[in-house]
């Protein structure tokens, strides 16, 4: 293989990985949603309730993408991690 089949392997290789991470998001918001139907005994009542399905995927979604930041925080480097632990101990340190 040459170097433009290797670009061409890993770009595909991304892809697919792209589009399992958003089916594993969407099972997750579903599995989150019926546990939460059986959590407040709605379940065997009532299994669509548009406004509990939204509440639980904006939160779901909020949590990933502060997860994704928080990634890419860490990856800026050791300077960066010893930054923000310096800036924590400094505001929690009595006065």
């Amino acid at each position: 293989m040459n170097l433009f089949e290797h670009q061409d392997k890993a770009h595909q290789n991304t892809q697919q990985l792209i589009g399992l991470f958003a089916l594993l998001i969407a099972v997750m918001i579903i599995a989150i949603y019926i546990a939460t139907l059986f959590l407040f005994r709605m379940a065997p009542h009532i299994w669509w309730h548009p406004g509990l399905f939204l509440y639980v995927a904006g939160i779901t979604i909020i949590a990933i993408v502060a997860s994704i930041y928080k990634v890419f925080r860490l990856r800026a480097g050791e300077k960066q991690l010893l930054f923000c632990v310096a800036v924590n101990t400094v505001a929690s340190s009595p006065t």
